[in-house]
């Protein structure tokens, strides 16, 4: 929460998130402080994105992505298909990330 303080700030006009959060996973008091971190921000009027989920599809929308301030980003594979469930093509925003194979020569 740290880096999202510094970023509004600072400046910053837009803030990247590429994290999810499990809400059931974490104590009450440090979600608390996530939302509160990224209420500040939007308050300031800040552009933010955030990753759908960290779970390889097997779960719904994660915070901070499924507040109504931040911009949702799910991963695709470049043919619009996602790995999330529930995911409904034209509410959302989808990356190439999914599925994909390295442009460059993997190291042995």
């Amino acid at each position: 929460m740290t880096a999202i303080d510094w970023a509004r700030d600072s400046g910053c006009d837009i803030i990247n998130m590429s994290f999810g959060i499990n809400t059931s996973a974490i104590p009450e008091v440090s979600l608390r402080r996530v939302k509160d971190t990224v209420n500040h921000a939007a308050v300031a009027g800040k552009i933010m994105f955030a990753a759908a989920s960290n779970c390889g599809g097997n779960g719904g929308r994660a915070y901070p992505a499924r507040d109504p301030n931040v911009i949702c980003i799910y991963a695709s594979d470049g043919k619009y298909f996602t790995c999330s469930k529930g995911v409904k093509v034209g509410q959302i925003f989808l990356t190439g990330g999914y599925g994909s194979l390295p442009t460059f020569p993997l190291q042995t």
